[in-house]
């Protein structure tokens, strides 16, 4: 019989736990580890792994217990296997399962991938990661730092740009979902002269900014608003650029710079009629 199997079931895992790591270890676990491991049943759920020894770890908790009990401190025991445990009170039929650990494998050329993007007119190709956001390779790949990064969870509206003249989120949007479509930033929005945009000169006129940080990403927003034509009122435009954080509190010189090009735009178009 193993020494996990004499164990009885309810019996606390800690202090099998104590007893096979060292000092350091146990105090790696620090007291929420302890109190989770004092929730672990065993039994039939637990079995030994092949250095004798095991390893029990909440489901949701499972990447902090293995880093904080095994993986950063010096002595601790480091199994090969890290057995999870059902925490209290859920149903004995609850699946063991059994994650096996190991160095993270290297990169290589084969995790990536060629894309070809159409950014502000012009064709770039790039090689990149699977995973790299259009917001990332906007600003590390491309050098067209104009679009921020705000939050990184598509909370702020910093990175929005537009794709086939639609604003989305940059950083919810991967490189490669952008291939075969036009992509522009708000490098690309001027005309190629210099001339501003009618919402980006309204911002200038309307003093719409003040750290200047969120700008790209709420003029990028405003020029959509105004072409899906919700900029009909304050309210309107207040819902429609909600989107668009801005920390500093500008927001009624953002709503009056969006109604000013609203009223530009909708005057150009007459005339061009």
């Amino acid at each position: 019989m193993s020494r996990v199997e004499s164990l009885q079931a309810g019996e606390s895992v800690i202090s099998l736990l104590e007893g096979e790591m060292s000092p350091k270890a146990t105090e790696g676990v620090g007291s929420t580890g302890r109190g989770l491991l004092r929730q672990m049943e065993v039994g039939a759920l637990c079995e030994a792994t092949p250095s004798g020894r095991f390893a029990a770890i909440s489901p949701s908790r499972g990447e902090i217990m293995r880093s904080a009990a095994f993986a950063n401190h010096r002595g601790a025991a480091r199994p090969s296997h890290l057995v999870t445990l059902p925490l209290a009170g859920r149903a004995p039929d609850h699946p063991l399962r059994v994650k096996q650990t190991g160095a993270r494998r290297p990169m290589t050329s084969k995790t990536r991938i060629p894309i070809q993007l159409q950014i502000n007119g012009h064709r770039h190709e790039l090689e990149v990661e699977p995973r790299v956001t259009l917001l990332d390779a906007l600003r590390d790949h491309l050098g067209l730092t104009g679009t921020k990064k705000g939050c990184d969870q598509g909370q702020c509206g910093a990175c929005t740009v537009h794709i086939d003249g639609q604003r989305v989120l940059a950083c919810l949007t991967l490189a490669a979902q952008a291939q075969g479509r036009a992509v522009t930033s708000i490098e690309g929005l001027a005309d190629g002269d210099g001339t501003l945009h009618a919402v980006q000169a309204a911002f200038l006129e309307q003093d719409a900014f003040q750290c200047g940080y969120c700008t790209p990403g709420q003029i990028m927003s405003a020029v959509a608003c105004i072409r899906e034509g919700h900029a009909g009122s304050d309210d309107e435009i207040r819902e429609y650029m909600a989107g668009n954080l801005c920390r500093c509190g500008a927001y009624p010189h953002i709503v009056a710079a969006v109604r000013q090009a609203a009223l530009e735009v909708a005057s150009s178009m007459e005339t061009a009629s």
